[in-house]
């Protein structure tokens, strides 16, 4: 008649705690089996096996464990099972005597891990619109929980204030402007390590255009050019430009990209030119009043009435003016014939 006890000790990398180990290490356990009663018999360590405790669940069968050591002449059989993964946090071991039935004490496992983030640690993108609330929030993985946390936007510290709240896990920002875009990142540590997360922030926002002057005056022959390049716009603004409220202007007019130009402006150029921005988010626009300085022509049709010896009514169309309004107007009469001139 013999008895066999059977008990544990764990010897573990990376220690810890009394049996704590570190996520992705390597854990040895060792099991040694002590005959009584009849001493020189020695046990079959084949016998001997590692199991999750209260269950049935053989962990040699289920998991990567390997026998490193069948040393039937002191009893010990030692296991070696790695990389440790977080599931086996809590987990009880036991090792047990297929023959007789006889089991260790229990022991737990307990698994530390340095924080992971969902999602991580790819980069996710949000876009937004100018005076949204932008909410952003991580699921955290760590054991023990992080002791430490900083958020950063491109690379800078953010704090609390009146539009900005960070937790542990999330960031919260009322009434976002452009100045909020950039990439957002969460660090922390544990005594066990550090874990990150990044994410990126886009804010839309309206174009708006420079200070553009609007009312231009030039001579004949020389260039124009109205330049309607955004100064912010995202995203990237699309333009139309119109001449006189048509959508049309001289053939001579020529647009490139948010640029509209005339090599050489003459009479015909005169008028309102307008361009309009927009993006989706919204729209800016401006109405420039083009005014061409060319000589004056003389005026047409003249006619006269109310003609009496001493007095006569003349009348004439306008001329074009050039631009500019005539000064004087000079009337000649000269052998019964009237000439009129500026």
């Amino acid at each position: 008649m013999r008895s066999i006890i059977i008990f544990l000790i764990i010897t573990i990398e990376n220690f810890i705690g009394d049996v704590s180990v570190i996520t992705n290490s390597v854990v040895i356990i060792n099991c040694t089996g002590e005959l009584q009663l009849h001493p020189q018999l020695q046990l079959p360590l084949s016998a001997i096996a590692l199991f999750a405790g209260y269950t049935t669940d053989n962990l040699m069968e289920q998991m990567n464990v390997s026998r490193m050591t069948d040393n039937s002449g002191n009893g010990l059989v030692a296991f070696r099972y790695g990389p440790v993964s977080k599931k086996l946090n809590g987990i009880k071991l036991q090792c047990k005597n297929l023959i007789t039935g006889n089991m260790s004490r229990l022991t737990t496992l307990y698994v530390v891990y340095p924080p992971s983030y969902t999602p991580s640690p790819s980069v996710q993108s949000t876009t937004l619109t100018e005076g949204d609330t932008f909410m952003y929030n991580y699921i955290i993985s760590a054991d023990p929980q992080p002791d430490s946390y900083t958020w950063r936007r491109n690379g800078q510290i953010i704090s609390n204030n009146s539009r900005i709240t960070v937790t542990a896990n999330s960031i919260t920002i009322s009434n976002v402007n452009r100045s909020d875009s950039g990439v957002y990142s969460i660090f922390s540590s544990n005594v066990v390590g550090n874990g990150s997360a990044y994410f990126t922030l886009n804010v839309y926002y309206p174009p708006v255009l420079g200070d553009i002057q609007q009312s231009v005056a030039l001579n004949a022959g020389a260039p124009f050019t109205l330049d309607c390049t955004p100064v912010e716009s995202n995203p990237p603004a699309t333009v139309s430009f119109s001449y006189n409220n048509t959508g049309t202007a001289e053939e001579s007019v020529t647009t490139t990209g948010y640029v509209l130009s005339v090599s050489s402006v003459v009479r015909n150029h005169r008028g309102e030119y307008s361009c309009e921005v927009s993006n989706g988010v919204g729209r800016d626009s401006v109405t420039v009043q083009l005014m061409v300085r060319a000589p004056l022509t003389a005026p047409r049709q003249m006619n006269s009435s109310d003609v009496s010896p001493f007095s006569a009514t003349l009348s004439w169309s306008p001329s074009d003016n050039g631009g500019t309004k005539p000064l004087k107007y000079s009337i000649n009469i000269t052998n019964n014939t009237v000439t009129l001139s500026f």
